[in-house]
């Protein structure tokens, strides 16, 4: 997944530098920070854990480091909606749609 997620790992010199992830991409990376966060708060609800605020920022963290930077790891249809309209052009509305709806079906599929 990781290849998947990061193909500029393996580009050199000015094809790393120009490299812009297509939308397939970002998609993916959208689609596992949301299914990795939202399967770590259900299970810790379903084991009735008393740590779920620190499993569940312990989980945002490590997938908002290690894929944000590919779609900017929103990970959540309400944070992209707001990025969407915040109006600063990080985010167009072609974009955050294919994000949301990736999210949505994210959380079904944790």
């Amino acid at each position: 997944l990781y290849r998947a997620v990061r193909p500029d790992e393996k580009l050199r010199g000015t094809s790393f530098e120009e490299y812009m992830p297509g939308l397939h991409t970002k998609c993916l990376s959208e689609f596992l920070g949301t299914f990795m966060l939202v399967l770590t708060a259900g299970l810790n609800v379903v084991m009735n854990s008393p740590a779920v605020a620190w499993s569940a920022a312990a989980s945002l963290m490590c997938m908002i480091y290690s894929v944000g930077g590919v779609s900017g790891g929103h990970f959540n249809p309400a944070v992209t909606l707001a990025v969407v309209t915040s109006s600063r052009g990080k985010c167009s509305s072609r974009d955050g749609t294919a994000y949301a709806v990736t999210q949505v079906l994210a959380g079904f599929a944790a």
